[in-house]
């Protein structure tokens, strides 16, 4: 009895420990050449048990001569090839029932799929990480009124999803604390020199 009393407890405490992992800076790198910095933070996977397709949301930015840049990243998996074309729309419906709508910085397709094998099952998926530029007051509105709906065009069909409960405002709001926290530090080839 204790020992499963044990397990469960463990179990419990590493499932609240998850959350804490996922948000962290996986990229924080400075090109002294360009007079530019690149910070992106981990995925956050936001979606149900039952879906096709896998969302993950992250942030990045790019600071150039002064100059932030904010981008949102969409990253989608699933079973068949797909492509998101440069200037692709994303749609966001917040709670407020605004509309948000942003374009894909770039090119994004995988024809060819990653495979791996579950059970001796062998599996295909096929992953793409758009990029969204998207202005500050934009994620601080996402996550002051949350997110009901997203759209995302890409090919060969829109990946839609509406959420009961808000995940990607959620998740905004975590990665951009985790985000601002690693900008607001100066960072240089020669800062700890």
């Amino acid at each position: 009895m204790k020992k499963i009393l044990l397990t469960f407890v463990l179990s419990f405490i590493s499932c609240l420990a998850l959350p804490v992992m996922a948000q962290k800076i996986i990229l924080d790198e400075v090109d002294s050449k360009l007079n530019m910095r690149t910070t992106l933070t981990d995925a956050i996977i936001c979606r149900s048990f039952t879906d096709r397709l896998v969302l993950r949301v992250s942030l990045e930015s790019i600071i150039e001569e002064g100059d932030t840049t904010l981008l949102l990243g969409m990253s989608i998996n699933g079973g068949n090839p797909m492509r998101v074309e440069k200037g692709g729309r994303l749609l966001i419906r917040l709670g407020d029932d605004s509309v948000l709508e942003l374009e894909a910085s770039s090119e994004e397709k995988d024809n060819i799929g990653q495979v791996s094998t579950s059970g001796g099952t062998i599996i295909k998926q096929y992953y793409v990480h758009p990029s969204y530029p998207i202005e500050k007051e934009q994620l601080f509105d996402m996550m002051n009124y949350g997110v009901k709906k997203v759209r995302l065009e890409m090919t060969p069909d829109y990946y839609d999803k509406e959420f009961p409960k808000d995940k990607i405002g959620a998740a905004v709001t975590k990665l951009y604390s985790v985000l601002w926290g690693a900008i607001s530090v100066p960072k240089s080839f020669d800062a700890d020199f």
